[in-house]
């Protein structure tokens, strides 16, 4: 079986000796000097495009040109500028896009978090956060659209217009293509070192992510079980949420770390929670599904300003499945990363609830969101 695969890894690892052993079909080698976030252009990110389908050379010929022509490198430098700027007092760093780039989005989430959020410092990235009227944002936002002239997205002009009239910093980058997504790629790289320098910080390492994996390991130790969940009614988890959003203040943020399956039913749920408490508060809100977020914002939640507000649930697994030759279930991992990150963030003194409910997640939410 090992021919039917191939493995993308760093020289030299147990991955790399185990593609050899088994005989699989290639061993791609990345850089090693290269950081994960900031591998996108490396093996790491083209050989997926690559079998998606996508002319990496074309793209990679956009990405040379950007990168040898002086003039693009200072937009690159100027953008990490206003990032640092943006970080001392309008660090809600709202991102809005059009469908062409609305993946990126994601990436730019975890580069911007995980390089810049540390030291008590940090540029907070919020992404699909339901659109608001202009005047009902405050003034710890910045803003940055990344449209495209052939989705003109009339909707998102005007509400970058009435942003402007209200004095709030914009930021527009126009994304022509998905040839185009390569060279944005190696422009926020750029942008977001040269924040790093701004805002005083180390942009490429992560002191606060190997917290709650240290952590992880001792819950693991402790066998959780999955099954083992107070019993609590929805109303009275909507009255602690309640309860627990009245700390809010200006400046602050809300970011609910969901470790639920991320359906769309349960997206659509989560968004509609979010709405609710950005009403409630007029706070800027993230969302994140867990385990991914811990390599996208964990850094940034754990190491950046401590100005955020979380919200984190959890679920029972309606089946629970064992990781083969691993003495554990995936229930078993999923409770402990959750309950390893609660104790990271707790033991950094943040400000955090633990919300349980059962194994119809959709119900339980939607409970929930009646109550709030």
């Amino acid at each position: 079986p090992g021919t039917q695969f191939a493995a993308i890894t760093d020289p030299q690892t147990p991955l790399y000796f185990l593609a050899r052993e088994q005989g699989f079909r290639y061993v791609f080698q990345a850089p090693a000097d290269v950081g994960g976030r900031f591998s996108a252009l490396s093996d790491f990110g083209l050989v997926p495009a690559a079998l998606t389908g996508v002319d990496i050379q074309s793209l990679l010929i956009r990405v040379k040109g950007y990168s040898e022509d002086a003039e693009d490198m200072v937009s690159g430098l100027r953008l990490g500028a206003v990032l640092g700027e943006f970080a001392k007092w309008r660090n809600k760093l709202t991102i809005l896009s059009t469908p062409l780039a609305a993946g990126f989005t994601y990436w730019l989430e975890q580069l911007i978090a995980e390089s810049l959020g540390k030291k008590g410092k940090g540029l907070i990235p919020i992404l699909e956060e339901p659109v608001l009227p202009a005047d009902r944002y405050g003034a710890d936002r910045s803003f940055v659209f990344l449209l495209s002239p052939e989705e003109r997205n009339r909707k998102l002009l005007r509400l970058r217009e009435h942003l402007k009239q209200e004095g709030h910093s914009v930021v527009s980058i126009n994304i022509h293509d998905r040839m185009d997504i390569g060279k944005e790629m190696f422009k926020w790289e750029v942008a977001v070192a040269a924040a790093g320098a701004v805002m005083g910080v180390h942009p490429f390492n992560q002191p606060d992510v190997q917290l709650t994996k240290e952590l992880t390991r001792k819950a693991m130790s402790r066998k959780r079980d999955t099954k083992n969940r107070e019993d609590t009614s929805a109303g009275q988890w909507a009255d602690a949420i309640n309860r627990f959003c009245e700390q809010c203040s200006d400046g602050d943020y809300i970011a609910l770390q969901a470790f639920l399956s991320p359906e769309k039913k349960i997206k659509e749920i989560l968004q509609e929670i979010r709405l609710r408490l950005l009403d409630k508060t007029g706070t800027a809100t993230t969302v994140g599904f867990g385990p991914r977020y811990l390599h996208s914002t964990g850094q940034l939640h754990k190491g950046g300003p401590n100005n955020g507000l979380f919200i984190q649930v959890v679920d029972i697994p309606h089946q629970d499945i064992t990781v083969p030759e691993a003495g554990y279930s995936f229930g078993q991992l999923i409770a402990a990363q959750s309950y390893g990150d609660y104790s990271a963030l707790k033991q950094k003194g943040r400000r955090i609830i633990r919300v349980q409910i059962g194994e119809d997640t959709a119900r339980g939410l939607e409970a929930i969101l009646k109550r709030l």
